[in-house]
């Protein structure tokens, strides 16, 4: 399996953010079937801040942090603003997913979430052409759109997009 870039999996360097210590095995089993070698799994959000700024990590995938994605996105102090991060959750609600991407994560998924089902989210989260970064006063994070209206000619499109 491989990513958008076309690196093989085994190559990810993956950061696993959750408390729940018997959801972390089943996360890092999954990784692991994807082929998802080199996994660092942290309990907190300092660990997980920690690691950012000592390793290379490629993908965060996480529980529910707002906090936690507010700072990588930005706080001058954060390690790596573009930090693709995943949200494996079960709090799948209109509120919280409002959140988490006004919070700027890339791809949310909820729990129970199958090995395959994961990696098409990871795969979403680093296919940084499809959604490229977005930094201005009121966001921070990958482009929100999924798809692109040729027809909208509104005061909201974007300078670049305008023929």
């Amino acid at each position: 399996m491989q990513n958008s870039n076309g690196e093989v999996a085994s190559n990810l360097n993956v950061m696993l953010y959750e408390q729940d210590s018997h959801y972390v095995h089943i996360l890092r089993e999954e990784l692991m079937a994807l082929g998802i070698t080199h996994v660092v799994t942290v309990h907190s959000p300092e660990e997980a801040l920690q690691i950012i700024q000592s390793h290379h990590i490629d993908v965060l995938v996480s529980e529910l942090n707002l906090p936690l994605f507010r700072f990588i996105r930005t706080n001058s102090k954060s390690p790596n603003k573009r930090l693709p991060i995943v949200v494996a959750t079960g709090a799948a609600d209109y509120e919280h997913v409002a959140a988490a991407r006004d919070a700027g994560i890339n791809s949310m998924v909820t729990k129970p979430v199958s090995a395959s089902g994961l990696f098409a989210h990871i795969h979403d989260a680093l296919d940084a052409k499809h959604h490229p970064f977005v930094e201005c006063s009121a966001y921070t994070g990958p482009e929100r759109r999924h798809e692109a209206s040729a027809l909208y000619r509104g005061p909201e499109r974007r300078r670049s997009e305008v023929d």
